[in-house]
């Protein structure tokens, strides 16, 4: 399933690329077998996607995004700093299911305290 498609417009696109999906497979604490595992490709086609050394195709990079909670544009766009955050703040809320009313009030009481007084330091 993995092509070599170096762009020669943009060499550097696919080692951008590339670098992206191993951050969040890291965050997500993956291996690079695992993450070859859910997206059924080859752990060395993982390897070279994360190198730049080769794109994979739609449909892989489709699964990719599945595998690591992310939407395909979290993986493809230049702006994926708020990814992070759109991440965590998915993490939360989806534990925050898991609680009652009360559970998650205190929570919210919590992170506002907390974000105030790093905001104030």
């Amino acid at each position: 399933m993995t092509k070599d498609t170096k762009n020669p417009k943009n060499p550097k696109g696919d080692a951008v690329i590339g670098n992206r999906i191993k951050e969040l497979r890291i965050r997500n604490a993956l291996t690079q077998k695992r993450l070859a595992e859910l997206v059924m490709v080859s752990a060395s086609s993982i390897a070279r996607l994360e190198t730049g050394q080769s794109m994979v195709s739609v449909f892989t990079m489709i699964k990719i995004a599945e595998a690591l909670n992310v939407s395909t544009s979290a993986l493809l766009m230049d702006a994926h700093q708020n990814v992070y955050v759109d991440e965590d703040l998915r993490a939360i809320s989806t534990k925050l299911k898991n609680c009652t009313p009360a559970q998650r009030q205190k929570f919210i009481h919590l992170m506002e305290e907390t974000i105030d007084a790093i905001i104030l330091n």
